[in-house]
């Protein structure tokens, strides 16, 4: 099982717009959905015998991370 800790997320930035709109949307500040997207794909497509337990996500400019 892996838990994974994002810190704020973009979620109101449609999905299809890209990361990138997202980034610039929020300056940074919050994490494009497509990117946890990514890490879910990641996790799940490693072999049994990998065990990833915790994944921080905190925004590059998340001060309280």
């Amino acid at each position: 099982m892996t838990c994974i800790n994002p810190g704020e997320i973009a979620s109101e930035m449609p999905y299809e717009r890209g990361a990138d709109a997202a980034i610039g949307a929020y300056d940074g500040r919050r994490i494009p959905v497509q990117d946890l997207v990514a890490l879910v794909r990641c996790v799940i497509s490693l072999s049994p015998a990998a065990c990833v337990t915790q994944i921080d996500v905190p925004a590059l400019t998340d001060l309280t991370a």
